[in-house]
């Protein structure tokens, strides 16, 4: 395609087939050529990198008899006339008068039409009931010196409408035509282009998969990684507690063994209760020999309290019973502690000052 020319096309079109001068601008500025096709040498010159600029008239003009001069100018800067052909356009003077200039210019083997509606020569059967597409100047040849005479032309045509080439392959013989390569060839590269393009886009899905999977792998890892030391961190928690509840014990029968019988009573306390067993009992109740056993539970006490008249008392055990005693004769306000302490610890509590209290009148 040659570079002495402006423009690349001049798209002529009925201002009613507006949507189809856009698309088709649009697709034409916007069509990346294959690079091999640039540069070689074809009947229009060699292939350009972009078909760009192309011309394209917004509205028809006031008149349609006379062209304005920027249009004049249009039509001579510009390599490819591209007709729209519709109902519309064969209706058109305007659009009419702009293909007459163009054939006058000598440029007449350089026009490409695009089909969008209506029907090729209906003009000529008209008992088809079909609308003509083509605007006059179209369909006749035109002499050496670019007057129109009455021989019939054979229209370089594209066909975008629905059954025929389609939007995608009509584009694709305008492009051609434009570039002056075979509509096959530019097909077949386009196809290979987008091929690649699309094995592309796999390998990147692929790449992005492969990314999100190692993410996804170090998070669970981590994740896994967290619990294990949780898990450590809970196993050391209580190996910790079983090393406290064993100090306690040793120095609970040490406490006993030497008659401290108050602070055996309070270390014993302080034992963590979930390892408590029958040798904390065995030691609180050598420490504290006037503690009431109530027996019955099958499961160890959790929960004891007096009831609000003072003559009943209630305890809860891991067996999932509760059971009511009788009260014992000793009143639950002389046990020292807040309301809030359960009645067991009160009383033990109450149990150790008693047992200072002995120790300190002996």
């Amino acid at each position: 395609m040659s570079d002495s020319f402006k423009y690349k096309a001049f798209i002529s079109y009925s201002h009613k087939d507006e949507k189809w001068g856009r698309w088709l601008h649009r697709g034409i500025e916007g069509y990346r050529i294959p690079k091999g096709l640039v540069g070689r040498d074809t009947l229009n010159g060699p292939v350009p990198k972009r078909l760009f600029p192309l011309f394209r008239d917004r509205e028809e003009l006031p008149t349609a008899s006379d062209l304005s001069e920027i249009i004049d100018q249009a039509l001579i800067d510009s390599s490819h006339l591209i007709v729209i052909c519709s109902p519309n356009s064969a209706k058109s003077q305007w659009v009419n008068e702009e293909v007459k200039a163009f054939k006058k210019l000598g440029k007449q083997n350089r026009i490409l039409c695009l089909i969008v509606d209506g029907e090729p020569n209906a003009d000529s059967k008209p008992e088809m009931g079909l609308e003509e597409c083509f605007p006059p100047a179209v369909k006749v040849a035109a002499d050496e010196e670019g007057n129109l005479t009455d021989i019939q032309a054979e229209p370089i045509a594209a066909d975008a409408r629905e059954g025929k080439d389609g939007k995608a392959n009509a584009m694709m013989k305008v492009l051609a035509g434009l570039l002056g390569v075979g509509f096959d060839e530019i097909k077949q590269r386009d196809l290979v282009r987008k091929q690649k393009r699309a094995a592309m886009m796999v390998a990147a899905s692929l790449c992005l998969a492969l990314v999100m999977g190692i993410m996804t792998a170090w998070a669970i890892g981590n994740s896994r990684d967290a619990e294990r030391q949780k898990f450590l961190a809970v196993e050391e928690r209580d190996r910790a507690r079983q090393l406290l509840y064993g100090f306690r014990i040793r120095s609970a029968q040490n406490f006993i063994n030497r008659g401290l019988l108050a602070k055996a009573s309070e270390g014993l306390l302080d034992a963590p209760i979930e390892f408590r067993n029958f040798e904390w009992g065995h030691l609180m109740k050598k420490s504290n020999p006037s503690l009431i056993y109530l027996h019955g539970h099958a499961g160890r006490l959790t929960s004891a309290n007096y009831s609000p008249d003072g003559k009943r008392i209630v305890t809860g055990s891991l067996d999932s019973t509760a059971r009511i005693w009788d009260a014992i004769p000793w009143k639950i306000e002389d046990y020292p502690g807040d309301d809030s302490m359960p009645f067991i610890q009160r009383y033990n509590l109450w149990r150790v000052k008693q047992k200072e209290e002995e120790l300190r009148r002996s």
